[in-house]
């Protein structure tokens, strides 16, 4: 194990510094490099021996693949041996390296099996016993370890090891590896969350609530700050600088009770995800709110105070979709967006929001994306680009002639 320590403060410091009280404590960081092998077998059968006799020095039988240490390997029988100046008196058995690899080291054993079942297998082995040099090398593909005088043939053929004319082999391979361990570190993946469900119990208990909401004559009670953390819209509208006066109970309208229940409450009960602009567009109450248009400087200033022009707005609003406006709230707020969508009571939903006096305003500079009710809005501003006054003014006059 290794160890990499900080120098003492008593001990004398590699170069100058001044000494402190408040010094931290030397630190110690530790690892360890750890060497091991990764160790798998194979079984490899031979059958009809008598028939590969003769085939000639240097020629072999292998088995199957297989993968131990992240290499592939192989078992080669050579029934005439592997070397010309033996004259087939041995017969040769060699693991071989049978995939890509640069000095493999590993550790090897080869046993042939005694098949008469007292168990005095032949054993060639590394396990237990690591040569005084160290596991085995095997510098590239094909290199082999093994034995060119592994049994005499004319012993082979009257041992217990060959039965039925078959011979059975087993080789085991230990992959040696090395890797430093650090300091653990521990994951614990976290269950998933039932918040969710929790909050639609809560909602479902009633218990704790404190705004209503209003549909065909029957009343849904919520939580404010369950709606206000769940929805930058609903905080804006319920404890935000734009909130109503009356936040107690919000009468929705347009709307029957069954859709209110499957579109709003029923939802948030299910999932609890961030509440829809939807469903606040749905909350949304206009009340005294129109506009004219005039100029002002650069600027198309609508202004709420004609009842009358309302539907003639909504339908050029609709048409200013994708554009930049600015939107002054009655409280003095201005706030300037992309327009995403107005509806007939002249709700606006605003995307890529700013402040404009962000001096004044520090606590709505995080917020990119509002909507917007229409009855608290003063003026919206348009760039003059964006407004054909003449046909408003054709179309207002229209209106007032009442067609």
């Amino acid at each position: 194990m290794g160890k990499v320590l900080r120098e003492s403060l008593n001990s004398r410091p590699a170069f100058p510094c001044s000494s402190s009280s408040s010094s931290p404590s030397p630190s110690t960081t530790t690892s360890t490099s750890v060497t091991e092998t990764v160790n798998g077998s194979h079984h490899f059968k031979i059958t009809g021996y008598s028939l590969l006799k003769g085939m000639g020095i240097g020629k072999y039988v292998a088995s199957d693949t297989f993968v131990v240490g992240g290499y592939t390997w192989a078992i080669y029988f050579y029934p005439d041996g592997k070397s010309v100046e033996d004259n087939a008196a041995y017969v040769s058995l060699f693991i071989a390296l049978a995939s890509e690899g640069t000095d493999v080291r590993a550790l090897f054993e080869l046993t042939l099996l005694d098949q008469s079942g007292k168990e005095r297998h032949k054993v060639h082995t590394h396990f237990g016993r690591t040569p005084d040099s160290g596991p085995y090398t095997l510098k590239y593909r094909g290199s082999m370890w093994g034995y060119k005088r592994f049994f005499k043939r004319t012993l082979l053929e009257t041992s217990d090891y060959l039965k039925d004319d078959c011979l059975s082999v087993h080789c085991s391979v230990g992959v040696v590896r090395s890797y430093t361990e650090g300091p653990k570190i521990y994951s614990i993946t976290p269950p998933s969350s039932n918040i969710g469900q929790h909050f639609g119990r809560l909602l479902e208990s009633g218990k704790g609530t404190d705004v209503n909401f209003e549909v065909d004559g029957e009343t849904f009670a919520a939580h404010k700050l369950v709606l206000a953390a769940r929805s930058p819209v609903f905080r804006a509208q319920l404890i935000g600088p734009m909130r109503d006066q009356n936040t107690q109970c919000i009468k929705v309208e347009d709307m029957e009770t069954p859709v209110f229940k499957t579109d709003g409450f029923e939802y948030l009960k299910e999932s609890c995800p961030a509440v829809l602009t939807e469903l606040l567009e749905y909350v949304a109450r206009v009340n005294e709110h129109s506009v004219i248009a005039c100029r002002h400087g650069n600027e198309v200033i609508l202004d709420g105070s004609d009842v009358n022009g309302r539907r003639l707005f909504f339908s050029y609003f609709k048409d200013l979709v994708g554009r930049e406006v600015t939107v002054e709230l009655k409280n003095d707020l201005a706030i300037r967006g992309t327009l995403h969508s107005v509806d007939q009571y002249l709700n606006i939903k605003l995307e890529n929001t700013r402040v404009v006096d962000q001096d004044k305003y520090p606590h709505m500079l995080s917020v990119r994306n509002c909507f917007i009710r229409g009855s608290v809005v003063r003026y919206v501003q348009l760039p003059p680009e964006g407004v054909d006054i003449e046909l408003l003014h054709d179309a207002t006059r229209r209106e007032a002639r009442g067609g």
